[in-house]
């Protein structure tokens, strides 16, 4: 058996014109590559911007709080959340004085803006003592910055779960106080009201054991700069 080879006649050669037609189309299908790649990189740019742009006007400026010997500390805190009219800057703050049995140091607070106001209901104070032991940030905001330090050294959460049923609340001038919070000035006397924390049971009246039990009682010195109740100071 023999096998024949059959060989295709030769194809017909593409004219001038095809081959140029063809290479036109080549060349114009590439420009479209490219133009359509432009214009993705263009659009993600644009998109990257306007990202950058929004992230860049939802940061709210900050400021920094320095308060110097002894104390040496510097915060820096949301402007928005932190205003100058309720927390003012250091240099509005006397300097720091001591006082207390421990004789330690302790913060006067800057009375700018500090009013003797109405006595503050003990719902008011027990929901700023709550928010005073929720966290370092929320104690920033439920404070005087004159107790900042206090927060700085993690020895502030002390007061919580503080029942309103469990608060006495009087001025600082009948609080028994009065010679601590004069180490500051006499207008701080006038303008501090002072909140017992008194030990239970419930079923008690807070006068009744607060006045048995003296020493488990626990004092917070409030101000309110403005129409914002503040903690200034606690003892013991």
């Amino acid at each position: 058996m023999t096998f024949q080879h059959l060989s295709d006649p030769d194809p017909p050669r593409p004219t001038e014109a095809k081959r140029q037609a063809v290479v036109s189309r080549s060349v114009q299908l590439r420009r479209r590559r490219r133009l359509e790649g432009g214009a993705v990189v263009a659009c993600s740019l644009a998109v990257v911007l306007a990202v950058s742009l929004s992230l860049q006007s939802s940061v709210s400026p900050s400021r920094s709080f320095r308060l110097g010997p002894p104390y040496r500390i510097s915060v820096t805190l949301s402007a928005e959340l932190f205003p100058l009219s309720v927390y003012p800057d250091a240099p509005e703050y006397p300097p720091p004085v001591r006082g207390g049995a421990a004789n330690d140091w302790s913060g006067c607070p800057a009375l700018a803006g500090v009013a003797a106001s109405t006595r503050p209901t003990p719902n008011l104070v027990a929901r700023l003592l709550d928010q005073l032991g929720r966290s370092k940030l929320s104690a920033f905001e439920a404070s005087d910055p004159s107790y900042w330090p206090i927060i700085v050294g993690n020895d502030w959460a002390r007061f919580k779960d503080v029942s309103p049923g469990r608060l006495l609340i009087m001025t600082a001038a009948h609080s028994g106080y009065v010679g601590l919070l004069s180490h500051c000035s006499a207008a701080t006397v006038r303008h501090t009201w002072v909140a017992e924390t008194c030990p239970g049971p419930s079923s008690k009246p807070a006068s009744e054991t607060c006045s048995r039990d003296p020493a488990l009682a626990g004092q917070v010195f409030l101000i309110d700069r403005r129409g914002h109740w503040l903690v200034v100071f606690t003892y013991p």
